[in-house]
């Protein structure tokens, strides 16, 4: 019930307008309440005054490296990345931030380039825990491909492209794997996938290459074969020439 309560406060900060984070304690240790005493050290990472160091012994802090990485992270990467799926003209385009200090912005526009200008289509509250930022934009033309930009104030920014629907393709490839249970993958885990033919580079087997579980353990289908891959496509170009290398 706590958990729940919780979630209703931040869902009514959503829609207060001006009062959009007021609601949100953004520090608070115990984001669940007393449901934390389940919680493992490592989901305490990005929690509370995460920037700080821990106090007592530092003996055993197996988690140590991990919370000197995030504390690391250079605020101009704050905003991590983003992932984006489109269906029945919707939408939905989700992005992860690493933790935010008290002074830092708490929430993120969605920016559109329509005729060569940025144009903002939606504004919304970082989520916490979890430092995440959702978007639903309905009436969405999916037969283009339609540059973006998420702006966390001006202290971060990431940017991408929505690729139009191909709904033209004839052949649409699922991997089907017939020899894990689900139980073998949850998502955060890699899959190793080695692509066909050969290296142009070297004219050998390409190696393998690992690619993040998105969602879910159940699959895209609902029958545990299947699961879907966080891909992030990057044209690398030559400084040269100008063109795409072929990596």
């Amino acid at each position: 019930m706590i958990f729940k309560t919780k979630c209703l406060t931040v869902y009514l900060a959503m829609v207060a307008g001006s009062s959009l984070y007021a609601a949100v304690d953004y520090t608070d240790p115990k984001p669940f309440g007393d449901a934390d005493r389940w919680a493992k050290k490592s989901d305490k990472l990005a929690i509370g005054e995460w920037w700080k160091k821990p106090s007592g012994p530092a003996k055993n802090d197996r988690w140590k490296e991990a919370r000197e990485w995030i504390q690391s992270i250079d605020r101009k990467k704050a905003l991590a990345f983003a992932l984006y799926t489109q269906h029945e003209a919707v939408l939905k385009l989700s992005a992860q931030c690493f933790p935010l200090l008290p002074k830092e912005p708490k929430s993120v526009v969605l920016e559109f380039k329509r005729d060569g200008k940025w144009v903002q289509a939606d504004k919304q509250p970082v989520q916490y825990p979890g430092w995440d930022v959702h978007f639903r934009i309905k009436n969405w033309d999916a037969s283009n491909n339609v540059a973006y930009r998420l702006r966390l104030g001006d202290l971060s920014s990431f940017e991408g492209l929505v690729r139009k629907d191909p709904i033209n393709k004839e052949t649409i490839v699922v991997a089907n794997m017939s020899c894990n249970s689900p139980k073998d993958r949850v998502e955060g885990q890699s899959l190793s996938v080695i692509p066909p033919g050969l290296d142009p580079k070297n004219g050998r087997n390409h190696k393998p290459r690992l690619y993040s579980i998105a969602y879910t353990r159940y699959g895209d289908v609902l029958d545990g074969s299947t699961v879907s891959l966080c891909v992030r496509r990057a044209d690398y170009y030559d400084p040269g020439s100008g063109l795409v290398t072929p990596t």
